[in-house]
């Protein structure tokens, strides 16, 4: 029988000649007579990679680092092979090991900011693409995956700058080139879009994500039946599930809006992630919030919040926080709102919510935030209203609050009102409202990104079980937030978007001004981080009144979760 040195130099020998499945035979043959050999159970972990048995590759690469622990060559890969299954949460960890146990190379400053942008630790991300960037100038990939960090961080201008730094350097390389396309697309630049996307197609003409761009633009321009070839095309071109995802999700939109309803239904599912790939922080980022509501429900009733001292003033006007629920109209809203010469707004900028993630830390959990909010200082409330504002300068710059009046829209603020309450008390609250059944739908059809989206948005269901805790919160806090508040329906808007921006005027105390019905004039200009950049664009339609019939035997139990907010909010007869 060969020694333990035979038997490896046969094994790496067998790799080297092309044979990678005789390789792992010979290393498994000798893993059973010397089951401690960590370089064995290494190479048997990069084998098996190799042979795309990714799931074998990983039991090998932890028994390697279980028996020479901290080797930042086993971290390292095991790191990467987590991340191609799809275990981002898992990989981060430990390829930030590896950097702590080795010089930091390009390769693994690579690696690490890829895990960290598939587990939306988005500056932790960018940091690594930065390092390696500096390790390496030369390389595209440290900037494309700083890119594609830039576009989940909705840090537009940024991105565009980078995405032409980028194809300028890297002219030959159609995927530089096809970001470059999808970057100016996202950003509503059509016409720089199109000449970039074809020179990605010019070097090859299966680049995936040139292809969607080109069917994106084909559809923008109203030629939707020529963008479902392009988009098939592009979606079989991939090799990206993500990519594949997002595709499938913008062909069935195509489908939706050519009311080909049971062709677009399955790619709506194709694009969801199932529930083994749902990140393990996205689930406990949403039952932190499902008990922070519950919490608010408990602790503050309209007699517990009408005991709570009044702050000291604030010389800054308090802002006007605009909530509602995704997909309710919000930044339709927002459009028209933004184009008044004395309103800004802040286009979903995560502000307030950093406040409640504070008193949250100070009281130990997010959930006892709501009882601790009677106990906070002066001083405390003085520094949060400083967070906020800085959070939204940084944002916006200075100059853009000069002489107006700030809108703080976001959606998802509404589980965030209390704390809006307790530093900002003077100020106003605008809610969007639109038919519970095309909320959760167009959730759905839409929304996948974010941690909340993959956990909610997965399926009908869901959405409408988050929809009732969040809404239900709301209908909680119309008694007991102690502000004046307003709710504008999205349909209202659709069917009198004069009459609506008037009452809403009314309400802030504002003059009417003609420039907020030309509000597509400004937003067709503008960069917008809301997932609706391409619906806003196209003025105000009626098309998505009622869409959730055509969906209506999909629905199942989401119906009877939704009927007593059809019922509350007046939709029971549409």
């Amino acid at each position: 029988m060969p020694d333990l040195q035979t038997s490896f130099l046969n094994a790496v020998n067998a790799r080297k000649a092309g044979n990678a499945a005789r390789s792992r035979e010979l290393f498994n043959e000798l893993i059973r007579e010397h089951p401690t050999c960590h370089e064995a159970h290494y190479m048997l972990g990069m084998l098996s990679a190799e042979l795309s048995d990714l799931t074998t590759a990983q039991k090998h690469l932890e028994r390697a680092i279980e028996l020479d622990k901290g080797n930042p060559e086993y971290l390292f890969k095991l790191g990467a092979v987590l991340l191609s299954l799809g275990r981002a949460e898992q990989a981060v960890p430990i390829l930030e090991e590896a950097v702590r146990e080795a010089d930091e190379t390009p390769a693994l400053m690579l690696t690490l900011g890829s895990a960290c942008l598939a587990a939306v630790k988005l500056p932790d991300a960018e940091r690594a693409f930065n390092r390696a960037r500096e390790l390496d100038p030369t390389a595209a990939e440290p900037g494309m995956g700083l890119l594609a960090t830039l576009m989940a961080s909705r840090r537009m201008e940024e991105a565009q700058a980078l995405a032409r730094q980028l194809a300028a350097a890297h002219p030959r390389r159609a995927d530089v080139q096809a970001r470059l396309a999808q970057t100016l697309e996202r950003s509503n630049k059509l016409e720089e879009a199109a000449p970039a996307a074809d020179a990605a197609l010019a070097i090859n003409p299966n680049e995936p994500t040139a292809l969607g761009v080109r069917a994106t633009l084909l559809q923008r321009a109203g030629k939707k039946e020529e963008s479902i070839p392009v988009f098939r095309k592009a979606i079989d071109a991939t090799t990206s599930t993500q990519e594949r995802r997002d595709l499938s999700r913008s062909l069935g939109l195509v489908l939706d809006e050519l009311e080909r309803h049971e062709e677009a239904f399955p790619l709506f599912l194709k694009s969801k992630k199932t529930a083994a790939e749902i990140p393990a922080s996205s689930s406990m980022l949403a039952s932190d919030v499902e008990r922070f509501i519950k919490a608010c429900k408990r602790e503050l009733t309209p007699g517990v919040v009408s005991t709570w001292h009044r702050p000291p003033p604030d010389a800054r006007q308090p802002p006007v926080f605009f909530v509602g629920f995704p997909r309710s109209g919000t930044t339709l809203l927002e459009q028209v709102l933004g184009a008044h010469p004395r309103l800004v707004t802040t286009d979903e900028i995560e502000s307030i919510g950093a406040c409640t993630e504070w008193v949250g830390q100070r009281a130990g959990r997010l959930d006892l935030a709501p009882a601790a909010y009677a106990s906070l200082t002066d001083a405390e409330i003085i520094a949060l209203r400083d967070r906020y504002w800085n959070r939204i300068t940084a944002e916006l710059g200075a100059d853009a609050l000069a002489g107006k009046r700030l809108v703080d829209k976001h959606p998802m603020n509404t589980v965030n009102l209390f704390t809006a309450r307790r530093i900002f008390p003077d100020a106003k609250v605008i809610v969007s409202i639109r038919d519970p059944r095309d909320v959760i739908l167009s959730c759905f059809m839409h929304l996948s990104r974010t941690p909340m989206a993959v956990v909610y948005f997965k399926d009908l269901e869901s959405a409408a079980r988050l929809y009732e805790r969040v809404m239900g919160l709301w209908f909680h806090m119309r008694t007991a937030l102690g502000l004046p508040w307003i709710e504008v329906k999205y349909e209202d808007l659709v069917d009198d978007a004069e009459g609506t921006a008037r009452k809403v005027l009314d309400f802030l105390g504002e003059p009417w001004d003609d420039s907020v019905l030309r509000f597509t004039e400004r937003s067709r200009q503008k960069t917008m981080r809301s997932t609706s950049y391409q619906q806003v664009s196209q003025g105000l339609y009626t098309r998505a009144k009622g869409r959730w019939r055509a969906y209506e035997k999909h629905f199942g139990d989401a119906i009877e979760i939704l009927e007593p907010y059809v019922q509350a909010l007046g939709y029971a007869d549409r």
